[in-house]
């Protein structure tokens, strides 16, 4: 599981959901995440406000846990207007049609949902044609 799906989950209104063995494959500031899950995951006061009170008030524990906060922003922030919203839904729903219904969205609706134009001509020159037999 990467930070990207850790992020979300976090997000998700899930952080106490999120199985820690996940993350023990990962790199070193995974592991600063890792920790700062393990004292999410323990704080019962935490919990209780959580449960208690809305994400964006929940979010303001993000000073005393730096990265996980880093983390649940870049997933929030991905839909920071409406229009980015309903683009994103609708880049999703075409993704997810019938025939692809089992696959894992989230590479699809990042590069559906990039502003960044493709070079094509610099990826192709990479390749050699391949002549017929």
């Amino acid at each position: 599981m990467g930070t990207g799906q850790v992020a979300a989950l976090v997000t998700e209104a899930r952080p106490f959901d999120v199985d820690l063995e996940d993350l023990s494959d990962e790199e070193s500031s995974i592991q600063k995440l890792q920790e700062e899950l393990i004292e999410v995951q323990h704080d019962e006061t935490l919990r209780f406000n959580f449960q208690q009170q809305s994400l964006g008030v929940f979010r303001t524990a993000e000073k005393e846990k730096p990265v996980l906060g880093r983390e649940a922003e870049k997933v929030l922030l991905q839909f920071a207007t409406t229009y980015l919203c309903e683009s994103g839904f609708a880049s999703l729903a075409a993704i997810k049609t019938k025939s692809r219904n089992r696959l894992q969205p989230e590479h699809d609706l990042r590069v559906a949902l990039s502003t960044i134009e493709p070079r094509m001509d610099k990826f192709t020159s990479k390749f050699q044609p391949q002549g017929s037999h």
